[in-house]
């Protein structure tokens, strides 16, 4: 993970709360600065805009998730248990995250953004690409399913996930995660 001053913290998790509140683009440098108690210049020395900040604490939370992943995979447990373990990891992800921050990040995402999510998304997919052929080895993954299907699949939903309108027709994004990675990993067969 990197190294934060603890100003540099103290504005990343100011500008992190504030964002999954209002989205980013009603969130503004000045009300970042108020709200963490430090000056614009300070702001300034960290980062170059608020695009920068965005970045940053988007380079951050996938640091963590990672981190949090691996050590989910390497616990030992068997991958049902992974998979729950994920799903409440990703779900935390969304928790708190504004209908307007959800379209920023996914439907409407200013292309630097774009970028470093479809970059962390790849590099992400390469790691449980991996996770998940060694469980299929170990016949806990179907072995009548490839794992590149099976990812080129995740890829498919997170792409309908982005649709426009499906907040509109299934409700708050935090759900419509949810049930998509429920899908996902059960299927509509009961469990």
């Amino acid at each position: 993970m990197m190294n934060e001053t603890v100003k540099q913290k103290q504005i990343r998790e100011t500008g992190q709360k504030l964002f999954w509140k209002h989205g980013i683009k009603r969130v503004t440098i000045e009300e970042i600065c108020q709200t963490a108690n430090t000056s614009k210049a300070t702001f300034y020395k960290y980062f170059k805009n608020k695009n920068d900040l965005i970045l940053h604490m988007l380079r951050v939370m996938f640091d963590e998730a990672m981190g949090k992943y691996v050590a989910i995979t390497e616990s030992g447990v068997n991958y049902e248990k992974k998979i729950e373990a994920i799903l409440e990891l990703k779900m935390a992800a969304s928790d708190q995250m504004s209908p307007e921050l959800y379209e920023e990040l996914y439907v409407h995402p200013d292309k630097e953004i774009q970028n470093f999510l479809t970059e962390a998304t790849t590099n992400t997919m390469q790691i449980v690409l991996k996770d998940m052929q060694e469980s299929q080895k170990k016949g806990e993954i179907r072995d009548d399913l490839r794992p590149h299907f099976i990812l080129w699949y995740l890829n498919k939903l997170t792409e309908m996930i982005k649709e426009e309108n499906l907040p509109e027709h299934f409700g708050d994004p935090k759900e419509i995660i949810r049930e998509t990675l429920t899908m996902f990993y059960y299927g509509v067969l009961a469990r």
